[in-house]
């Protein structure tokens, strides 16, 4: 949930780059605070943080995160992934970006797509981190990549709604992220076999 009057939505000028502006007939707005219609926040990383089995290992899934690039911005906002797990880019534009991570602790990946690519992989990541990547061709295109342990996480969407599946039964400790209104958790979270267990988060305009 988000408290408070939201500010106006940030609009991005891609005026000079008309293939970008072509595709944003009703204007581009940057993504670090999307309030949903009911009042809910997109783009929050939701993660199981304690609670979890000390040294307990979970295998990465088999499926790619994907970060796609569409209309001069990065699709989704933000991208949670594995340790281990497999990662692709793809460019949905016919002309050129370029993927720039800035890990420290991830291997790092600074290459160009000059035009439509259904997907790059790049090497999977190796260690927690929250790292962001940008296009050094459109400054105003940015996305967070949270590389996390086990599969105990999930990102908001249009209606503000998490889901986090298969935990086992136990007491755990939940944290909440957001780039712009930093983190909230919440301790003591009973999850009971069969049955389901609501959280909810509140953020407060800065």
């Amino acid at each position: 949930m988000f408290k408070g009057e939201p500010t106006e939505a940030e609009q991005i000028d891609m005026s000079a780059v008309k293939e970008c502006a072509g595709q944003h007939p009703d204007g581009a707005f940057a993504e670090k605070l999307v309030v949903n219609a009911n009042g809910t926040l997109k783009n929050v990383l939701v993660r199981v943080s304690a609670g979890l089995p000390e040294g307990q290992q979970f295998p990465p899934s088999a499926t790619p995160a994907r970060l796609d690039q569409k209309g001069c911005q990065y699709h989704p906002h933000v991208v949670a992934v594995m340790v281990g797990q497999p990662m692709t880019i793809s460019n949905s534009d016919t002309f050129l970006h370029n993927v720039h991570a800035l890990s420290s602790e991830n291997p790092a990946f600074n290459f160009a797509q000059p035009t439509t690519d259904p997907g790059r992989k790049v090497d999977p990541m190796k260690a927690p981190e929250v790292f962001k990547v940008k296009c050094d061709v459109h400054p105003w295109m940015g996305a967070f990549v949270h590389v996390l342990e086990h599969p105990f996480f999930s990102v908001t969407g249009d209606d503000g709604t998490f889901t986090i599946t298969g935990l086992p039964p136990g007491n755990y400790t939940v944290t909440a992220w957001h780039e712009s209104l930093g983190e909230k958790q919440q301790a003591d979270v009973k999850v009971e076999e069969g049955k389901p267990t609501t959280v909810e988060f509140s953020f407060e305009a800065k």
